[in-house]
């Protein structure tokens, strides 16, 4: 992602990203996170995903090392899909109500 957003909250009140604002009353530069509000090129792709399934996604070492030496230019990463036929993946959210089916950053350090 290229611009900050705000998560909101679990109880739905007022600065919730949506597909128009990514902040309250502060629009997307491209609606529903596009290109602009987001980079154009894929970091990593994930394929024929499967139900009730663990993936791993490696991402390049320069966008996390990016994201250390500048933290606040960490604004996360959008999950797209490949084409507008592509069939949807869903994801529990970090409130989810099982706390097995919430997702999770596992980071791994290779010297």
């Amino acid at each position: 992602m290229l611009e900050a957003w705000s998560e909101g909250d679990l109880d739905g009140s007022p600065g919730a990203a949506n597909a128009v604002e990514r902040m309250p009353n502060v629009d997307w530069t491209a609606a529903a996170a596009g290109p602009g509000s987001r980079g154009s090129v894929a970091l990593a792709e994930l394929a024929a995903p499967l139900a009730n399934t663990q993936y791993t996604i490696g991402l390049p070492l320069d966008v996390v090392q990016r994201w250390v030496d500048d933290p606040p230019s960490n604004h996360g990463v959008a999950l797209v899909p490949a084409s507008s036929g592509t069939l949807g993946v869903a994801f529990h959210s970090s409130e989810a109500v099982t706390p097995a089916l919430r997702p999770t950053l596992r980071l791994g350090f290779r010297p």
